[in-house]
């Protein structure tokens, strides 16, 4: 009689698997040696993926074998795999029994448990398995996924190391040291690690996604834009590779290219949130080539908003966490237009999307302490101008008997700040995490008020600003627009730089604190810049106008004709930015206006290289005059000019992020050189450029008063006196 499981067997090893399964088959009919027949199969049937044939197999061959344990692992592992979580526990529990600490039924157990959300009883099983072998790489691997989808990649990073030391090329591993690394901050052992996982598998499209997020953050644009691309042929159907592409290539000045890929998954997902709202936000352009195209930009962005609140309706919470602050309109707030409305609008359906994860918000409990809980939120917990004009002052100076201060840095290369006092209860927490990991985290400290530096600079700053979780919520001026957010509740300015009728200009409650709100701490390595570089060699006067050149607006642009007309042996200096193409553009468009007025352009303006602080500063300590920019104003630039001692004119608009220098200025009596129009603009950038005198009684005075400036105790005493007396009303 022919011995079919035998033959089975064999054909198994000649890789002939359809033979064995037809000979297992003939097996079972024969009925001989059915229950090895059954059991074979069963593997056989479940490398095919015909779970359920296999898990008739399993159930049939148990009848011959109740107490075979690997055939109620293969049952349980089939069970979960086909969703029936409860039955497959079941299963590899009655292993266990049969079977005490068989390592194949632990894993399996730790598997369903993960995938049911049970985690500490998967961490527990897996644990076990560990007991007996230390270093089981698959083990291994999926305890550090659970510690990275908690947060804790720390520990996430030992275990992959550990699964990775045992099998080198395990995929699942050294992806998840990938993360680990790229979440601690470790960029350049991210990339490795990346680098690697796509040597072993060349088509791992999430690697290649990831890799790509990494080069772009390091604005290594064009190689990040060939990582997206391949993903996006590799995984047609996943739009987030198409996406990714879009948003590098707008980062690269491609933008016609940029709105065509989103235009094309927008046609086609018509309810896809980020397409729509990447679709929306990127009808604002970096660079207006006139004021035409200004102005139809928003009511594009206008009319795209209503599709962005049609595609929330079908949204899923994980299309939220990646479309929300995916893209900003952060460019609408360079145009000297009330923006109140379209952010408003905007902000709602940020809200609105945001309500889903209000829930796991943790409940407040009532304490017992004397002190208020202060969390800040900021994704610049380092040297950055929102942490030396805003943020540093706040977690210095505030009163430690009145408040506990948390600092929350959404950023993880961002080390403890040393002003910070751990000592007196102060917590730092840093690092990478999911929106839920946030809202935990935050929660965790129960705050009393939550302060937010700046809104609309980052994704993660701009979700959580979108939630409840404190019954107080300010924001500051690090972005100096109206967050259009309903659950910030105060909105800190400074009444120097605000109208007496600005409060309508936002969603929030205006708070006007004393002076520039800022408690800026002056730089020894500015105030002693030398002057020596920054002589022009020709000895021609030198106006500049150093700010980013998104910031210029086409309304503006006859200014520069009109000074150089004024002053035509004078150099009007620019800066061309690491991004050239938005320089650029904007040189693009002002030779053209210079062209319109029969003038040559390169025979009055030039455009600097990007320079190193000490670099600008000395630039900015041999310059003649430094000038601002109309519409958005620049804080530090007014701030660093006039420490180097430099006169600055200041132009006051109608916002507040168009009236910042003359701020400044008015702070320290010198407001006669802010301007209330283009023309007295103009005239006063002249007296200065044609009289030597005048600059020089500019500097003394400067020198002078520049001292009322710096280090403005007031401003801490305002929002304390907010936090401990609020103007604005509690939320529960």
């Amino acid at each position: 009689m022919t011995d079919f499981t035998a033959h089975g067997r064999e054909c198994e090893r000649l890789s002939k698997p359809q033979d064995a399964l037809e000979a297992y088959s003939s097996a079972i009919q024969a009925d001989v040696q059915v229950f090895e027949a059954l059991k074979a199969r069963a593997a056989l049937l479940m490398r095919f993926g015909q779970l359920q044939h296999a898990l008739a197999d399993c159930i049939h061959a148990l009848q011959h074998d109740p107490k075979d344990a690997g055939l109620w692992i293969s049952k349980g592992n089939i069970e979960i795999a086909i969703g029936q979580h409860e039955d497959g526990v079941a299963s590899l529990r009655k292993a266990l029994e049969l079977e005490p600490d068989a390592p194949e039924a632990l894993f399996g157990l730790g598997s369903a448990f993960h995938v049911m959300g049970r985690n500490q009883d998967a961490v527990n099983a897996y644990q076990a398995v560990l007991r007996r072998d230390p270093n089981h790489v698959a083990v291994c691997s999926n305890l550090s996924t659970i510690l990275i989808e908690h947060g804790h990649h720390a520990q996430g990073k030992q275990f992959a190391q550990r699964a990775v030391a045992a099998a080198p090329r395990f995929a699942n591993a050294v992806f998840n040291l990938a993360l680990c690394h790229d979440a601690l901050g470790e960029t350049a052992e991210a990339e490795r690690v990346y680098r690697a996982l796509l040597d072993i598998d060349p088509d791992h499209d999430r690697a290649m996604v990831n890799l790509g997020t990494l080069l772009g953050r390091a604005e290594r644009n064009k190689e990040a834009f060939g990582y997206f691309r391949k993903a996006m042929k590799i995984k047609p159907d996943w739009t987030l590779p198409t996406m990714n592409a879009a948003l590098t290539l707008r980062e690269m000045g491609q933008e016609q290219y940029a709105k065509d890929l989103v235009a094309k998954v927008v046609e086609e997902e018509p309810y896809n949130l980020l397409a729509a709202l990447v679709h929306a936000v990127a009808a604002l352009p970096a660079v207006a080539k006139n004021e035409a195209e200004r102005l139809a930009s928003r009511d594009l962005f206008e009319d795209r908003l209503r599709a962005v609140r049609i595609s929330l309706t079908s949204a899923t919470a994980a299309d939220i966490e990646i479309a929300t602050g995916a893209i900003q309109p952060y460019y609408l707030a360079y145009q000297s237009d009330d923006n109140r409305a379209l952010l408003a609008e905007y902000g709602s359906i940020i809200v609105d999307a945001m309500s889903r994860f209000q829930s796991l918000a943790k409940a407040r409990s009532k304490t017992e302490s004397d002190r208020l809980t202060v969390c800040i939120v900021t994704a610049y917990a380092r040297k950055h101008s929102v942490w030396d004009a805003i943020t540093k002052g706040l977690v210095k100076l505030l009163d430690r008997t009145m408040f506990r201060v948390v600092l929350f840095s959404i950023d993880p290369r961002d080390p403890c700040p040393p002003d910070l006092k751990v000592d007196q209860g102060d917590t730092f927490v840093s690092g990478h995490g999911s929106l839920s990991q946030w809202i935990s985290a935050i929660s965790e400290q129960f705050p009393d008020v939550l302060i937010y530096p700046e809104v609309g600079m980052n994704h993660r700053v701009l979700q959580l600003a979108a939630l409840r979780l404190a019954p107080r919520q300010y924001a500051m001026w690090g972005h100096p627009e109206t967050t259009g957010l309903s659950t910030i509740d105060g909105y800190f300015s400074g009444a120097v730089y605000e109208t007496d009728d600005a409060d309508h200009y936002y969603v929030e409650k205006l708070i006007r604190l004393s002076g520039t709100a800022s408690f800026y701490e002056p730089g020894a390595s500015i105030s002693h810049a030398k002057p020596d570089l920054a002589a022009s060699s020709d000895g021609r006067p030198r106006i500049v106008c150093p700010s980013a050149a998104f910031k210029f607006q086409p309304e503006n642009d006859q200014v520069f004709v009109d000074i150089v007309k004024a002053n035509p042996t004078a150099d009007l200096v620019f800066f061309h930015m690491t991004k050239r193409w938005i320089s650029e553009r904007f040189e693009e468009r002002l030779r053209k206006v210079f062209s319109d007025a029969g003038m040559n352009l390169d025979s009055h303006v030039t455009f600097e290289d990007w320079m190193s602080p000490n670099d600008f500063h000395r630039y900015l300590a041999g310059s003649t005059v430094v000038i601002d920019t109309m519409g958005f104003s620049g804080y530090n630039t007014a701030m660093q000019t006039l420490e180097v001692g430099t006169p600055f004119v200041a132009y006051e608009g109608r916002f507040m992020r168009g009236r910042l220098g003359a701020g400044v200025l008015r702070t320290i009596g010198m407001d006669d050189l802010v301007a209330g129009s283009s023309e007295t603009f103009v005239t006063m950038v002249t007296d200065f450029v044609q009289s030597s005198s005048l600059q020089q009684a500019a500097r003394a005075r400067i020198a002078d008063m520049r001292h009322k400036l710096f280090e403005d105790l007031s401003v801490i005493a305002g929002i304390e006196q907010e936090l401990l007396n609020p103007s604005v009303s509690p939320h529960s």
